[in-house]
């Protein structure tokens, strides 16, 4: 039975990429998701720094460490913890996935208008029109 539970909670967790793009050389992601226990590598491309998680639906607050240095990101959503820290933020709380029936049901309306409809050949001798 704890298998069932094990990955039905796998099911409602969304995967979230988390990026930095404030320099450095070494950049860790450290969050509440975790307790802020583990300092989790994020891997480098150009200037960019990155990696992805899979979370559960809520509010969770997490913060880089750039060589050494606990910082937050300024181009992302803050706040303030308890303590007076500046934290990035992240609310997935109503998240939704995206459902593939959703686009079969958003296919249905659209009826498709396409045809077998081959060109005769001649049209491609004719001049274009005069442009007045």
């Amino acid at each position: 039975a704890s298998s069932l539970v094990a990955d039905s909670e796998k099911d409602d967790r969304i995967p979230v990429v988390f990026t930095w793009t404030h320099g450095g050389q070494n950049v860790f992601l450290a969050a509440s998701f975790n307790g802020w226990r583990d300092q989790i590598p994020m891997v480098r491309s150009g200037q960019e720094f990155a990696v992805v998680q899979e979370l559960p639906k809520g509010v969770h607050q997490y913060k880089f460490i750039v060589d050494d240095q606990w910082r937050y990101a300024p181009d992302q959503p803050r706040t303030q913890d308890s303590q007076g820290n500046m934290n990035n933020v992240l609310d997935i709380s109503t998240y939704q996935r995206f459902q593939v029936s959703m686009m079969d049901d958003m296919l249905k309306e659209v009826p498709a208008k396409f045809g077998h409809m081959i060109p005769d050949p001649n049209d491609y001798t004719l001049d274009a029109p005069v442009i007045p």
